[in-house]
């Protein structure tokens, strides 16, 4: 059965053919490639993550925009159905005072 590990002799050949410092500088040079490897991750990481918040934030800003348009035209209809068994200016302060008293009750 053939191992996959070299064997103990090898490797302190090896070892032994090199200096403590090359052997360090070898040591240091991978520290330096795995520290870059993980900043670049991290970087990606952190762009993809920006990415979808984003995406997020455009979407409830979207949502909300729709809901004020919701609330605009269903207003407008509340006036409009109001002005047909009313004056039409009484209609809409009826509808804007209806409004103040739903920001006063939000405000608190």
């Amino acid at each position: 059965m053939a191992s996959l590990s070299p064997t103990p002799g090898a490797a302190e050949s090896q070892g032994q053919d090199r200096s403590m410092g090359q052997l360090l500088s070898v040591v240091t040079a991978d520290l330096q490639t795995l520290f870059r490897q993980e900043v670049e991750l991290a970087k990606t990481e952190i762009r993809e993550e920006a990415t979808k918040a984003g995406k997020a934030a455009g979407m409830f800003g979207g949502a909300g925009f729709a809901g004020y348009m919701v609330l605009l035209f269903l207003s407008l209809a509340a006036v409009l159905g109001l002005s047909n068994v009313m004056d039409g200016g009484w209609a809409a302060l009826i509808v804007t005072a209806v409004w103040a008293v739903v920001a006063a009750v939000l405000y608190q």
